[in-house]
């Protein structure tokens, strides 16, 4: 069961308020959904190339080129997916061989990540984030470095970041890119699905863009979380021809094809999600982000305001805030630390995840706050390897991309 199943079957049962799940509350714009249609009627409707209907990935090539200040070849450098996590799924297949090679992923970290190494018999290393004096998220170099070897066969990177909604600086970038040259055998699977969706001053950079990383980097990203349609599944990835081919090989092999007409509306609706007015704002990626951030604003300032010890850290971009529960540890009853104990109902169908006894603090924090403040959370135990030295029990996430009213509702309840 996934680990975060178990948040989203209390939400389920008791009908509560829920800040735990990354889904967008507002359905995809007018003009995706027209593009869907045209698709159809158009016969987009059977078997297309493995590698993403051609006349997509054309939109792609052409919306992309520009951002990577290169021409995208829509023929053998684009490749569309059953999602942004199926992008990632084939290119783990296709670059890890055994369990001699070696995946860093950067924790926290969004959990498929971990799974799909596992899946494709990659050894999983991670190295850890930390919360500096600024009380903004750092990746630790030095332990970045240290863990770089003759086995390592992929990095993982992810920005804007889930969970901690941080945003890689071109600093930053820069600083990770220097450090991989000196393993030049090393590929980055950059994973960056919430790249239109930074607050403020805060600025997306490709790492593909910075010196030659593009000849050893695949780029994802995901229509689903730019045009909220999480359900259609149609994600895309950027990299030159001998990696996407590998990556091709995996996806023929599993998937073959899928939404044919969603591809094609997807592609197409890229220009209009930047350029049309949308509900007042100036485009919908610009209401989405307008939205987010008010929701990021009222979550962050009413954490702040609560007698509860709940201490937010602010997102640069994303879809959640982490925050730190640590001095919530001495409030919670002792049943919500025993496994199987916090619900009266004996006959339950809810499939709690096993931990071990006692449970850590962040998932009794957010079994507390689930049961009795009616709010549900993500434990941040579901966003580290269990395994790992770096792990951390003093963090939960919160969405913002639930909108006001529920952001609100979640405030009134804690």
């Amino acid at each position: 069961m996934p680990s975060w199943q178990e948040m989203i079957q209390i939400c389920n049962k008791y009908n509560i308020v829920s800040l735990g799940e990354g889904a967008p509350i507002f359905e995809p714009p007018e003009f995706l959904v027209q593009n869907l249609m045209e698709a159809i009627k158009e016969g987009y409707n059977h078997y297309s190339s493995c590698y993403g209907v051609p006349q997509a990935r054309k939109y792609l090539a052409e919306f992309y080129s520009p951002k990577f200040k290169k021409t995208i070849n829509p023929a053998n450098e684009v490749l569309i997916t059953n999602g942004a996590n199926a992008s990632t799924g084939c290119l783990l297949e296709a670059f890890c061989r055994n369990q001699n090679d070696e995946v860093i992923i950067i924790e926290p970290y969004f959990p498929r990540y971990t799974s799909l190494t596992q899946l494709s018999s990659g050894t999983i290393r991670t190295v850890p984030m930390v919360v500096g004096d600024d009380n903004q998220w750092h990746l630790d170099l030095d332990i970045f470095r240290e863990t770089l070897s003759e086995k390592t066969r992929v990095l993982m990177l992810n920005t804007p970041h889930n969970p901690t909604g941080k945003v890689f600086s071109q600093e930053e970038l820069e600083e990770i890119s220097e450090i991989l040259e000196e393993f030049p055998h090393v590929y980055v699977i950059s994973d960056e699905v919430y790249e239109f969706l930074t607050f403020d001053d805060h600025k997306h950079h490709i790492f593909a863009n910075i010196k030659d990383n593009w000849n050893k980097t695949v780029t994802v990203y995901s229509g689903g979380k730019l045009l909220a349609c999480t359900g259609w599944k149609v994600g895309w990835s950027f990299a030159p021809e001998e990696i996407i081919r590998q990556a091709v090989v995996i996806n023929d092999t599993c998937t073959y094809c899928h939404n044919v007409p969603g591809q094609i509306a997807v592609a197409k609706s890229l220009k209009q999600a930047y350029s049309e007015e949308y509900n007042g704002a100036t485009s919908f990626v610009d209401y989405q982000i307008a939205d987010f951030k008010k929701c990021h604003d009222i979550l962050v300032k009413g954490l702040n305001e609560l007698e509860l010890p709940i201490k937010p850290i602010s997102a640069s971009g994303g879809y959640f805030i982490y925050a730190d529960i640590s001095e919530l540890k001495d409030l919670v009853p002792e049943k919500y630390f025993k496994q199987d104990e916090y619900e009266d109902d004996k006959d339950t169908i809810i499939e709690k995840n096993d931990f071990g006894n006692p449970v850590p603090l962040d998932l009794a924090v957010s079994r507390w706050l689930a049961m009795e403040k009616k709010v549900v959370t993500m434990p941040g135990t579901f966003f580290n390897f269990k395994n790992s030295p770096y792990k951390s029990d003093k963090y939960i996430r919160f969405a913002i991309c639930r909108g006001e009213k529920v952001t609100k509702d979640a405030i009134a309840n804690l």
